[in-house]
């Protein structure tokens, strides 16, 4: 008999369970409305989410990489495609779950606080993060969860002195600008700062490595910085710069091969004279001459310039015939190769 009366109430009390779930958890949109309504009654986009104002909104945040558009020698920017996850607890947005049956809300960004955050080396106009069209995700604990979507333009100061062959350190600083560290403290998660869930490979640049670091204890600005090493895919410049400019120095070495009194010396020369010449303008529209700092295929082909003029003058040197005899008076001819030379000399 007892046995029997504990299977009945262990029944009852399943059936009641099941039914409190079912009906917390089935909310209607009205539910939805006047919760709605109820959390931002009072609520002020002015004031920091938290009862004690004397106490820090601490920001943690995490950068979706999602592409690199560009990475710009002349002006020195790096340009991004990414949204940072940004995450924190609203105190003035916390219910209670079981009763309402509701356990995430969504609000537009202009309808509860949320940190002006900036890209600090923006190259462009400062402007805040987001948009107004933009949903947040608010749990019934107070958690906030913002992905804003934006194109970052950050400066980026680049070093081409191993061009092809460089590497890249870039940084994308977000900071509070209103805020110190003491009201906002904006910091990143420690297992994944920089996320390559959604990124798109690029097709000149690849990324070695990724970081980040918060602001020191001793200053007072809130920021966080996603750093971003990145490195040149070499294989078009080695295939259509360098391996070229290696080949006409080859080139340049077989005209001491050519007989001095033969006339296709001097066409030679001038062909793979010009030929440096052409490879030096390629160069200069690829605008690195316009780097903070001479890099390696400039300075290579300047010297393969140079290692051609020289051997150059020698040919001109040794084109002058010495006279008969040491007691002749007759005057010294120059040969036609160093006569042609000559006139060449005079024409550039």
């Amino acid at each position: 008999m007892t046995g029997q009366l504990s299977a009945w109430m262990a029944i009852v009390v399943f059936c009641c369970t099941t039914l409190v779930i079912d009906v917390a958890s089935g909310a209607s949109a009205e539910d939805y409305k006047r919760l709605h309504r109820s959390l931002l009654a009072n609520y002020s986009t002015s004031v920091r989410p938290v009862l004690d104002q004397d106490e820090t909104v601490f920001i943690f945040t995490a950068l979706y990489l999602a592409g690199i558009n560009d990475v710009d020698t002349v002006s020195q920017r790096l340009v991004t495609t990414a949204f940072p996850e940004l995450a924190w607890f609203d105190e003035f947005l916390q219910w209670d779950e079981l009763s309402t049956g509701i356990e995430i809300m969504y609000f537009k960004q202009n309808e509860i606080w949320t940190p002006d955050l900036v890209l600090k080396n923006s190259v462009q106009t400062i402007k805040e993060l987001g948009g107004d069209f933009y949903y947040l995700r608010v749990t019934s604990d107070g958690l906030v969860r913002w992905l804003p979507f934006q194109v970052f333009e950050s400066k980026c100061a680049i070093d081409i002195t191993f061009f092809p062959f460089d590497d890249q350190t870039c940084y994308i600083t977000v900071h509070s600008w209103s805020f110190n560290k003491y009201e906002v403290n904006v910091t990143h998660f420690d297992d994944f700062p920089v996320n390559f869930n959604d990124f798109v490979e690029n097709s000149v640049w690849s990324i070695v490595s990724t970081g980040s670091s918060a602001s020191p204890e001793s200053e007072v600005d809130s920021e966080v910085t996603f750093i971003l090493h990145l490195r040149r895919k070499p294989l078009y410049y080695v295939m259509n710069l360098i391996l070229p400019v290696v080949l006409l120095g080859v080139l340049n070495l077989l005209v001491f091969v050519i007989p001095a009194d033969a006339g296709e010396k001097m066409s030679f020369a001038m062909t793979v004279f010009l030929s440096f010449a052409v490879f030096l303008s390629i160069i200069k529209t690829l605008a690195l001459i316009r780097g903070k700092t001479l890099h390696s295929d400039g300075l290579v082909s300047t010297i393969g310039l140079v290692g051609h003029v020289t051997p150059s003058d020698f040919s001109k040197t040794s084109g002058i015939r010495r006279p008969a005899s040491a007691t002749s008076d007759s005057p010294r001819v120059l040969s036609p190769e160093a006569t042609t030379m000559e006139r060449l000399n005079c024409l550039m």
